[in-house]
């Protein structure tokens, strides 16, 4: 049994960072749009975005795709193996890949409840509750869970900078992306391109924005004041 609900959520807190920074650069990059920002303005706002949601399925759909090929290569996941923890089977060794993908499947099943809206945080607190009371999860049935005996602060202290790595990634794409291809000196349609590119980027309505006043001198844009 592996009855250690923190550490089996920051494992896979990794693993889901992972992803979602393989699954937002990938966004930004061939849409053009930040979904990170959209989500950011979903929550502020309390508007829907249909968007802003399917990214977050797109993140646990790669999940649901990688992992079991970690699992059956080399026993773990980068989360996993953060916390020296290995996915065996009842024999001791690695997962086949029906195998993987079978747990996979109960994780996003038990453990996720299919993200449906709600239930999700029911299937939350009830693997909690059961992961704490030193119930076999129901994916890890017929499965073997290698891990250390106590638990190790080397192994916090790896998990910390990994997550702060990447973060940065994460944030380090988002600038990259959201910086305008056209660059000084602007002409007046450059400075307005450069303006949809931002508000299309980080899904802003351009009426949220100020009034300019733009100050042209032999074509070029020299100096910008606005009101609200």
């Amino acid at each position: 049994l592996y009855s250690h609900p923190f550490l089996r959520f920051f494992a896979r807190m990794i693993d889901t960072m992972l992803c979602m920074v393989i699954v937002v650069f990938l966004i930004r990059m061939i849409y053009g749009w930040d979904p990170v920002a959209a989500m950011s303005s979903m929550l502020f706002t309390g508007s829907a975005s249909n968007t802003g949601m399917v990214w977050m399925y797109a993140v646990y759909a790669l999940m649901f795709l990688i992992e079991p090929v970690f699992i059956h290569f080399f026993g773990t996941t980068p989360g996993k193996f953060i916390f020296k923890v290995r996915i065996l089977d009842a024999s001791g060794q690695k997962l086949s890949f029906k195998a993987a993908y079978i747990r996979s499947f109960r994780i996003l099943r038990y453990g996720y409840g299919f993200m449906i809206p709600i239930y999700i945080f029911y299937r939350y607190f009830r693997s909690f509750i059961d992961c704490r009371a030193g119930l076999v999860m129901p994916w890890d049935s017929q499965i073997t869970i290698k891990h250390p005996d106590s638990f190790r602060y080397s192994s916090i202290g790896l998990f910390i900078p990994v997550v702060l790595l990447i973060s940065f990634i994460n944030g380090f794409t988002g600038i990259m992306f959201e910086m305008p291809s056209l660059k000084a000196p602007l002409s007046e349609d450059a400075f307005y391109e450069n303006f949809a590119h931002v508000a299309r980027y980080n899904s802003i309505s351009t009426t949220d924005f100020p009034n300019y006043r733009l100050t042209v001198e032999n074509g070029v844009v020299t100096a910008v004041s606005f009101t609200r």
